[in-house]
């Protein structure tokens, strides 16, 4: 890992964050290495902040975040200053200077925007809004050194929702991020194959980003309870895919860039006509089986190629990392048939106002 990275965790609650806050303290990393961003209304209390405005420094901060001037605000003894947006969110610790040094914020709308120029995905960050929109408490912690398993376990020992990592956090992080790793074409130059792959990691990236988007759609017209859990487990498991592509550009000196993909587009929006369906719970649920599994089949059938390609390119890495996606993907679809045969398809095949018996929850239901 780079000297300075940034790893993110989403928590549901303030009193959550400041737990894991007071963790990673003990365990000896640094307070000033630690950043929040929240809504303007979550509740600060557990971080004791004391909100008063102070000149200068607030100022330069709001015009690089979103345009609007903002408050430096000290008090905020757990982690360091505190700033406003001026569009709803607050900010603190070492990411302020980050995104004031960088003018990260600016260009790209705001707080949340400039977490894109300090390397954390697209997908991500629209992750992070809905989460902040919703009271959640968004805790960056600065990895410097060996301590990234610690800092990343403790995240999850507190609850947090995922957790990722960014590039080099500090002044001109953003110039650093957006300037590394060569062009897929460039990469792929004098090499057919190579070409072929990339773009099919590019149509993969692509892929998985809109799932993260759908399936929590699917979840939520999803009736019967396994089912709907298991939309959730796989949700998580998609976002891990999501990083697991980002790696693998990285490992390949390549510059991430997603690729427009029509097939999981259609696949999308069949899914979409499936869910508007005019008719039972339990037929809906097996509707929903059939699009997520859709989904799932050309997921297998391109990581399986994207395995082969990279094994005859001598890629061995990054062969060990799509056959992993691929084998997740594989189980997805058996757990999915799974969960359709025991359950679902007989309650969708039973006659109109025939009672049914609610299963109990399956013994695993991530797909």
């Amino acid at each position: 890992m780079s000297k300075d990275s940034l790893i993110t965790g989403v928590f549901t609650t303030s009193e959550r964050a400041a737990q894991a806050i007071d963790a990673l303290t003990q365990g000896g990393v640094p307070r000033d290495y630690i950043s929040i961003v929240a809504a303007e209304g979550t509740k600060v209390e557990a971080f004791g902040i004391q909100k008063q405005t102070k000149a200068g420094q607030g100022a330069a901060i709001g015009g690089g975040i979103g345009g609007a001037v903002g408050a430096l605000v000290a008090g905020f003894t757990a982690v360091g200053a505190l700033a406003t947006s001026g569009i709803g969110l607050i900010a603190a610790g070492p990411i302020v200077a980050a995104l004031a040094g960088a003018g990260a914020g600016a260009a790209a709308g705001g707080v949340l925007g400039g977490l894109v120029g300090l390397g954390i995905p697209e997908h991500q960050v629209k992750f992070f809004q809905d989460a902040l929109n919703k009271g959640s408490v968004l805790v960056g912690v600065k990895s410097s050194g060996g301590n990234r398993e610690f800092i990343e376990s403790t995240l999850d020992r507190f609850g947090a929702e995922r957790s990722v990592t960014s590039a080099a956090v500090g002044p001109g992080a953003a110039a650093r991020v957006s300037g590394g790793g060569v062009s897929p074409e460039e990469w792929a130059e004098g090499n057919p194959l190579r070409r072929l792959f990339i773009e099919q990691v590019q149509d993969m990236y692509y892929a998985e980003q809109q799932l993260v988007d759908a399936i929590p759609k699917l979840r939520d017209q999803a009736s019967h309870q396994d089912l709907a859990r298991a939309f959730d487990g796989h949700l998580g498991q998609t976002r891990g895919h999501v990083q697991r592509l980002e790696g693998l550009f990285a490992d390949l000196g390549v510059k991430a860039k997603a690729v427009k993909c029509p097939a999981i587009n259609g696949i999308i929006s069949e899914s979409k006509e499936l869910m508007a369906m005019d008719t039972t719970p339990a037929l809906r649920d097996a509707a929903l089986v059939c699009a997520a599994q859709k989904a799932e089949h050309y997921e297998i059938a391109t990581y399986g190629c994207l395995r082969a390609y990279a094994e005859a390119l001598g890629l061995s890495a990054a062969a060990e990392t799509l056959q992993q996606t691929l084998s997740e993907e594989v189980e997805a679809d058996r757990v999915l048939s799974e969960l359709a045969e025991r359950h679902l398809n007989p309650m969708a095949a039973a006659p109109m106002g025939a009672s049914t018996t609610e299963s109990k929850p399956a013994a695993r239901v991530m797909f």
